[in-house]
């Protein structure tokens, strides 16, 4: 049973939410049914036209009255901006994300509470969690249910583990992958982000990867757990796969790859470990820039590597950022990275005997 109390609750579950009327209400009972005794649920719509908004009134009194619902009159296009709106209002002592079109397990998240208490934690992270793909349908078969981590196995922890403190530990395993960067597979405290200032940069896409990032090198007690809470649901539509002509998308991910790579540089230049060791802030950017496109290769799979990189010059001529050089370098590198160079040499050799015949 949800209790409403003047003190502050143990936790504050953010659900930014935006046309997704088939799916927040299975959202929203997965909340109740954790039976929680002292929580604050914000649900946040980001200018929804669909009927979202309706489906949650209809089940605010099942709530008495532990949830808040926010409008926005106008779609922000970033997901961070939303999160940060819910931020600025959450009164809990810690903070978890969920996506309105997902589901949490039952009484998981008092779990990770316990942790929390217990190990006195910053930040406590969740290597695993489940999927499912959607139909289309917004339904929700338990059988479908399949186990997902977006990290290595063989390196899970059997109970909750502290991550060690060493900064250069932290960044060799992060750029390897050991930390998947979802806001949704962890929970912070939140006098951790207020004290930090950890906000979500304004960015389309990868603004999560930088709040984790931040969280990473800033917390403490950072707490590995082999529990799991989310169920997530796949869906092709999601905003990061948005196609169009391979212009528009490298334009799209420009604007991204900038705000990414001034927000994370000028981070670390304020944090004396990457000062000291600048092996490690350049190693971090070209984790981040591999990651943009490799994003930008599934959705640019049918155009050749070459055509990318004319694409990235007329992008990068648009571009009035300080950081051109070293965005070009970064690019170009996470290209070679992301693409096979037999392939290029071999589509780049096929494209000049075309022309050589037109001629």
């Amino acid at each position: 049973m949800l209790s409403n109390g003047n003190s502050m609750p143990d936790i504050s579950i953010i659900i930014p939410m935006y046309n997704t009327e088939k799916y927040i209400r299975q959202c929203l009972i997965s909340v109740l049914s954790q039976k929680l005794q002292s929580v604050e649920i914000i649900v946040i719509d980001d200018g929804s036209t669909d009927s979202s908004i309706a489906e949650v009134e209809k089940l605010i009194p099942n709530f008495d009255g532990n949830l808040k619902l926010i409008k926005r009159n106008e779609n922000s296009g970033r997901p961070g901006t939303v999160r940060n709106e819910a931020l600025n209002i959450a009164h809990g002592k810690y903070i978890f994300f969920l996506d309105s079109d997902d589901i949490l397990m039952p009484n998981s998240v008092q779990s990770l509470i316990d942790i929390a208490d217990e190990t006195q934690a910053d930040v406590v992270h969740m290597e695993k969690y489940y999927y499912f793909n959607d139909d289309g349908t917004g339904k929700f078969d338990a059988k479908q249910i399949q186990g997902g981590s977006n990290e290595t196995a063989k390196y899970f922890v059997e109970a909750p583990t502290f991550v060690e403190e060493d900064m250069s530990q932290r960044m060799n395993q992060h750029c390897q992958g050991r930390f998947y960067w979802s806001p949704c597979i962890k929970m912070f405290r939140r006098e951790f982000l207020i004290e930090n200032q950890i906000k979500f940069p304004r960015m389309a896409y990868y603004e999560d990867l930088v709040f984790c990032f931040k969280c990473l090198c800033l917390a403490k007690n950072y707490v590995r757990v082999p529990n799991v809470a989310n169920i997530i649901r796949i869906r092709q539509n999601s905003a990061s796969q948005q196609t169009g002509e391979p212009q528009q998308i490298l334009e799209r991910w420009l604007d991204v790859i900038i705000e990414g790579t001034k927000t994370i540089d000028e981070f670390m230049n304020n944090q004396t470990f990457f000062i000291d060791n600048s092996e490690y802030s350049f190693m971090e950017l070209q984790f981040f820039m591999n990651h943009c496109f490799k994003t930008i290769q599934g959705l640019l799979s049918s155009s050749k590597p070459y055509e990318i990189e004319v694409a990235i010059r007329k992008a990068l001529i648009k571009c009035s950022s300080d950081n051109s050089a070293l965005l070009a370098y970064l690019m170009t590198t996470a290209i070679n990275n992301n693409y096979d160079n037999n392939k290029f040499n071999k589509d780049h050799k096929s494209n000049k005997h075309g022309n050589k015949h037109k001629k």
